[in-house]
């Protein structure tokens, strides 16, 4: 899904959070060292890794979760109808899963890690974007302690 139509979802499940109360997280995963892995290999070979990953990515979540790319090597993943601590299980059953896989590619075979930060919306949130960053800050305290790591914040 591309940035844009992953963001409206995003905000859609925002509002559906202030009107009913439903819960969501909100996580963004980041390849670790997506730019040191980019500069020894191919473009295509990388392009061929992100496509994996992206399946394996779905494969690993609920029909009715959602994922986006939201950059480069970053994707933003809303899990739907999901409390702190169910959000805390899947983001490190989603970092466990991706350090297991092997990616197979024209020049090789490839692993990788990947960080990811989370965030719940709070009552007191006027917009998503508080949630977003929230979620990115917390994934910035993930790669700065060291990388393949989780981070959750309410």
């Amino acid at each position: 899904m591309s940035r844009r139509a992953f963001l409206d979802e995003a905000v859609t499940e925002f509002r559906k959070f202030q009107r009913y109360g439903h819960p969501f997280a909100f996580l963004i995963l980041d390849i670790d060292e997506w730019g040191a892995f980019n500069e020894r290999t191919s473009p295509q070979v990388a392009e061929e890794i992100l496509k994996q990953l992206v399946t394996a990515l779905i494969q690993m979540l609920r029909e009715h979760d959602c994922i986006g790319r939201l950059g480069s090597e970053e994707f933003g993943i809303l899990l739907l109808e999901t409390d702190r601590p169910a959000a805390q299980l899947t983001a490190e059953r989603l970092r466990q899963n991706c350090a297991d896989l092997v990616f197979s590619a024209a020049e090789g075979s490839y692993t990788l890690t990947v960080s990811i930060g989370g965030s719940l919306p709070l009552a007191a949130d006027q917009s998503f974007e508080k949630v977003f960053l929230r979620a990115d800050q917390a994934l910035q305290r993930a790669k700065q302690n060291g990388r393949n790591r989780v981070e959750i914040v309410e």
